[in-house]
This record gives structure tokens, sequence and C-alpha cells, in this order.
């Protein structure tokens, strides 16, 4: 996912149900030797087989108000 964490935003869960964990915290990765953005890596973790569709927002911390400046759908694959 990319991230700036200079921009005061982060990425968190919207939507999504019980089902799956994540084993480690988000991994920020920069972009070279200089850069101050990059990218997060997420890692989760299906607890059972079938498909959960998730919604990540890039926003403020805080409630989630429904204004996100970016919006990532996924669907988790369980097998």
């Amino acid at each position: 996912m990319p991230y700036n964490p200079s921009s005061g935003l982060i990425w968190v869960l919207a939507s999504g149900g019980a089902g799956f964990s994540t084993t480690h915290g988000p991994l920020f990765h920069y972009l070279g030797s200089h850069a101050s953005t990059g990218y997060e890596k997420f890692v989760f973790s299906m607890k059972d087989k079938g498909a959960l569709p998730l919604v990540l927002d890039y926003s403020k911390p805080g409630p989630l108000s429904g204004n996100s400046n970016q919006q990532f759908k996924v669907t988790l694959e369980g097998t």
C-alpha cells in the first residue's frame, strides 16, 4: 500500500469482519535512500476457508469519518 509517513494519514480497516488476523503490524519500506515515501506491507492470516472482503481507508487517525483520501478493497481467500 502506498504510504507517506509525513502526510499524517494511515491505512485503517474500514470494513471487514471476523475471520482473519494479522501476524504483526504493518511494515514500512522506503522507495530509496532519500525518499520520504514508500509502501506499507500488511500480512493477514485467515482463520477458516472461504472469502472475506476487506476495505482499507487511507485517512487521519481516529474514528472513521467516511472521508478517506484513498481506498483499497481486497478479498482474502482462505484455503
